[in-house]
């Protein structure tokens, strides 16, 4: 693009945007920086000598050419430099790349002032330590994803590694433009500063990969990039917790995330030891799982962290419904995430449990009100059994609140894990005449579809009373750590492991 063609699109967003007077206005970006094409937006800054300004762009569209106008502040871009300088980030260095790398329009003398909160050589030793520091831990990480036997994350954070390497390498030769996509042309105008060919330049072009990358790095001038052989050690990782519900291990991630551990994958977050290499014989697979999921961390042997630049994963949450059973979520491989957060995951879970109490609680009432007879003998108690019977169905779908009772059975068909069959058995067990017969297979059927097939007949003996007790205790303890919302006030009484009675 010609320097006529942005001032005439500078000239056409002015009549567009208000721009206080006094404002000085350059042109950032690619274009500024001499590697724009035809397609590449066109992007203007009005730097303004007044109160700070909106953080979002103006996005135009003239003459065929996207044009984006943002607004700042002198004060709004001195913090920044001083962010720069003090704890940069992504953001905050590309921010203040463009501007140091702008071409001015209007009011020169005001970006002149602005520009001088840090010279180039202070702000291009900045930039090349955060991208040395950026390469050093993609490099650290590429040789731990290795020894977990993970050779496809290892090649491609070793390629990152090495990228970041010749970019801090660049910026300590005046290439600070911080996106890596224009690096090829940022090392050919290095090169043609120099006077011709560089052997580093040359090198990295080639290609380079693996274990090479950690070498040529070096040479970039990237130092303690290295993991030495064997030396990867598990690290714990703040606001990771652990949760047994039952024979199955649960993960919760920073108090939200829920995640489901099938038998194989519970074996290995049991053999982890922080501080430590993996045991031998783990499946690696599954622990480096762990490390992209964020459940587990990373050091060298010296007890350095290695910290990529890389969130953790969250991955689809499982499909499968119903989402949990009393043994807690439902898993569909070694690692589910529970399609619920982690209060209603809970909530939901205690109310699958004290149905089940309930259950067996009216089926007592029951009994009773059956052995002593009478017109309408039974009725409110059994009535009572298929409603807490169904609640289950709904605690095991994710649904907290439960609706009202009465709903209960008229609400069934929308989970759409129950067929008509079942649907039709609950209505027909709530209404009279009694049938003991219905109503225990209805239970039945229910426990079969939540997972709590063999639950406990809590009120007939002790020893059914502590299974029920060993049940609730691992949702509980979960319960109490979320501060989750119990069934009734004093369930935490009822199910503490306080004994037999």
């Amino acid at each position: 693009m010609t320097s006529p063609d942005v001032e005439q699109l500078l000239k056409l967003a002015m009549a567009e945007v208000h721009v206080p007077p006094g404002s000085a206005v350059v042109l950032e970006g690619s274009i500024a920086e001499g590697f724009g094409t035809p397609h590449s937006d066109v992007d203007f800054l009005v730097l303004v000598d007044g109160e700070d300004q909106p953080s979002m762009p103006t996005v135009l569209f003239l003459d065929g050419r996207r044009v984006e106008v943002r607004m700042r502040s002198v004060r709004q871009v001195a913090a920044q430099f001083d962010a720069a300088l003090t704890a940069p980030d992504a953001e905050v260095l590309d921010r203040c790349q463009r501007l140091l790398g702008a071409v001015p329009m209007r009011g020169e003398s005001l970006l002149r002032s602005a520009r001088s909160a840090v010279s180039t050589e202070a702000f291009g030793d900045r930039v090349s330590a955060w991208c040395g520091e950026r390469s050093r831990q993609a490099l650290r990480y590429a040789q731990a994803m290795a020894q977990l036997a993970q050779a496809d994350d290892a090649a491609d954070w070793a390629a990152v590694g090495l990228l970041y390497a010749v970019k801090s390498w660049a910026a300590r030769h005046g290439e600070t433009y911080l996106e890596p996509k224009w690096l090829p042309a940022q090392l050919d105008r290095i090169e043609a500063r120099a006077g011709g060919p560089q052997d580093l330049v040359r090198r990295y072009r080639a290609g380079v990969t693996g274990a090479a990358c950690v070498d040529l790095a070096e040479e970039f001038g990237v130092t303690g990039c290295r993991v030495e052989p064997g030396g990867v050690r598990l690290r714990r990782v703040p606001d990771v917790t652990t949760w047994p519900i039952g024979d199955r291990v649960h993960v919760l991630r920073d108090g939200v995330d829920v995640f489901a551990f099938d038998d194989g994958a519970g074996e290995v977050w049991r053999s982890i030891v922080f501080d430590r290499a993996p045991a031998d014989g783990v499946d690696l697979d599954v622990l480096a799982q762990f490390v992209r999921l964020g459940l587990v961390g990373l050091s060298d042997a010296a007890g350095d962290p290695v910290r990529p630049d890389l969130r953790p994963v969250t991955p689809p949450p499982g499909r499968t419904c119903p989402a949990l059973s009393a043994r807690g979520g439902a898993v569909v491989g070694p690692v589910t995430l529970v399609p619920l957060p982690a209060h209603r995951f809970c909530a939901a879970g205690l109310d699958l449990v004290w149905s089940n109490v309930l259950a067996e609680n009216a089926r007592e009432d029951l009994l009773g009100a059956l052995a002593v007879g009478g017109a309408g003998a039974g009725e409110f108690a059994g009535r009572r059994m298929a409603q807490v019977a169904c609640r289950g169905l709904f605690s095991a779908a994710g649904v907290h609140p439960l609706p009202p009772d009465d709903a209960l059975t008229r609400s069934l068909g929308e989970l759409p894990f129950i067929d008509g069959s079942l649907v039709e058995l609950a209505r027909r067990a709530e209404r009279p005449p009694v049938s003991l017969t219905d109503l225990d297979y209805l239970v039945a059927e229910v426990r079969a579809h939540t997972g709590a097939a063999g639950f406990p007949s809590s009120f007939e003996s002790a020893a059914d009373w502590q299974r029920t007790l060993e049940l609730g205790h691992d949702w509980l303890r979960l319960a109490a750590y979320l501060g989750a919302v119990l069934p009734i006030s004093d369930a935490a009484d009822l199910l503490a492991p306080r004994g037999t009675a």
